[in-house]
């Protein structure tokens, strides 16, 4: 059984996120973020998802890769192989549970780079040795530009280094390393985190929406403007003030008392401010529905099942297909890390070879696209059917091929081997039940008479004929034997001249 690190990292208390208020700030923490210092980004993070339509789409982003089933296959052809997939299938809820996924999967996306530990522990009931997925506050961490590493601070050792998997030149992390990095851009991933792109949009929702409850308040409860007659003297100086406070004390059911005097002069009045039509209210709208969008774009890669009006079955289709797609890359990019960084060390641990860890198959095509694939079987059966009494040559398998039906392999020792030159064969059945006699029925041999010869004894060729058999010696002589011992025994024959043999003359010719 191979070493498991012992050594788990205790992480630092985490800081609370503070307000953003300009867009100066902002691109200064994105500036960070690509130098390689991740504390400040990582705290912009967590200060975006304060947005409750981040967080929403974000939430269905990475609800859509952790509720998404897995297949674990073996990774070859043999009964350890096939036990280890089945190990693994139960282990895996165990070692990865779904919200430390879901945290761990979210620091990926937004900031670039994500970290966690292996934390070894004993299945109580199979005794085999586990690795729990633990995440680790990606703020503590950054990029060494001289030794192309990651630093990570830690509570009781200090800044640790810790590989970047994207450069290491092995398939396996340090044997004496806890740590698990996720990269889903690649080589310097943080650079390429999907906060550059929500940044902006994120700052113009935060800032709109909180201009939108301003707005509302302002003209739902409305702006009033408190208008005065022009006068001088102490007399005036105290109605205006008493008017003044009246004004300020307002309540829901208020009431300012005003005296009407007689034109033209003008007394004390009271109107509301707004602007023409309510214009500004649809300004606010519009900004917020805007940084909505992109928002969604960005992490849905579409706005249909956010964003359409009326429940258009058709558009609300498209954008699960759409949505499929990008599950499927982040459950390539998911398994990309946690396959050779916890999968191969549980099974290196638990069968002494990491080349044992299964293989991970995610479901992600939605139902849609499994009906669709059914139907384009029916109809392609049909047609195979059709054009079989057309085209009698038709290959059927090298079709089926073309629309990714899935075909079994066939048995060699059932196949029939290629026929030899002068060898004429009919089709093998591939029945597995098929018995050897069947197969040599089912194969006819073009053999010469010369060929017959060497193969056939002296009794078997006399009875296909319907002669008697000679018996002893001579009937077990094959053909060719027999013949040639005739031919010594014959009378020599000479040749003439013009090469025509001409036969000797008998005893009874002579006399």
């Amino acid at each position: 059984m191979a070493d498991i690190p012992s050594v788990i990292h205790v992480e630092l208390p985490l800081p609370t996120p503070s307000e953003i208020t300009t867009v100066a700030a902002v691109r200064s923490l994105i500036h960070q973020l690509d130098q390689g210092d991740l504390y400040k980004p990582a705290l912009l993070v967590e200060r975006m998802l304060w947005n409750p339509r981040l967080r929403a789409v974000l939430g269905t982003r990475l609800a859509g890769l952790v509720s998404t089933e897995i297949r674990w296959e073996p990774i070859r052809n043999s009964s350890d192989a096939r036990r280890a997939a089945e190990e693994f299938r139960e282990d895996w809820p165990i070692m990865s549970p779904s919200p430390q996924r879901r945290q761990f999967h979210k620091w990926g996306l937004l900031l670039g780079v994500s970290f966690a530990q292996r934390v070894p522990l004993d299945s109580p009931t199979s005794g085999r040795t586990l690795f729990r997925l633990r995440t680790y506050w990606p703020g503590w961490a950054h990029w060494n530009w001289m030794l192309d590493i990651y630093r990570v601070q830690t509570r009781d050792r200090g800044l640790v280094d810790v590989p970047s998997p994207s450069m290491m030149l092995s398939l396996l992390p340090p044997s004496d390393s806890p740590w698990i990095v996720h990269e889903p851009f690649g080589e310097k991933s943080f650079r390429e985190g999907l906060v550059h792109g929500l940044s902006h949009p994120w700052f113009g929702h935060d800032r709109t929406f909180a201009a939108l409850y301003r707005a509302a308040e302002k003209y739902g409860i409305g702006l009033l403007k408190a208008l005065y007659p022009r006068g001088e003297g102490d007399k005036y100086k105290v109605d205006l003030g008493k008017f003044v406070d009246a004004i300020r004390k307002i309540s829901y059911d208020g009431v300012i008392p005003c005296e009407q005097r007689e034109e033209p002069e003008k007394g004390y009045d009271v109107q509301p401010l707004e602007f023409a039509g309510g214009t500004g209210f649809e300004v606010i709208d519009r900004a917020l529905n805007a940084a909505a969008i992109s928002i969604a774009i960005l992490l849905l890669g579409h706005n249909l099942t956010t964003e359409v009006k009326g429940g258009s079955y058709a558009a609300a289709g498209v954008g699960e297909y759409i949505r499929s797609d990008i599950k499927s890359s982040d459950a390539q990019d998911e398994w990309a890390t946690l396959g050779p960084q916890l999968a191969a060390p549980w099974a290196l641990v638990n069968y002494g070879d990491p080349e044992l860890a299964p293989r991970a198959v995610y479901v992600t095509d939605p139902p849609a696209v499994n009906e669709s694939t059914a139907r384009t079987y029916q109809a392609l059966g049909q047609a195979i059917r059709e054009l079989k009494n057309i085209l009698p040559s038709l290959d059927e398998e090298a079709l089926a091929e073309r629309f990714r039906l899935p075909l079994r392999e066939r048995n060699k020792a059932q196949e029939q081997a290629l026929p030899l030159p002068g060898v004429a064969s009919t089709p093998v059945a591939s029945d597995v039940a098929a018995s050897e006699s069947e197969i040599k029925a089912k194969v006819t041999l073009a053999l010469t008479p010369t060929d017959l010869a060497t193969i056939v004894r002296v009794d078997e060729g006399r009875e296909s004929v319907g002669l008697s058999v000679e018996g002893g010696d001579v009937g077990k002589r094959w053909v060719a034997e027999h013949a040639a011992l005739l031919r010594q025994d014959l009378p020599q024959q000479e040749p003439t001249a013009a090469g025509v043999v001409i036969p000797s003359p008998s005893d009874e010719e002579q006399s």
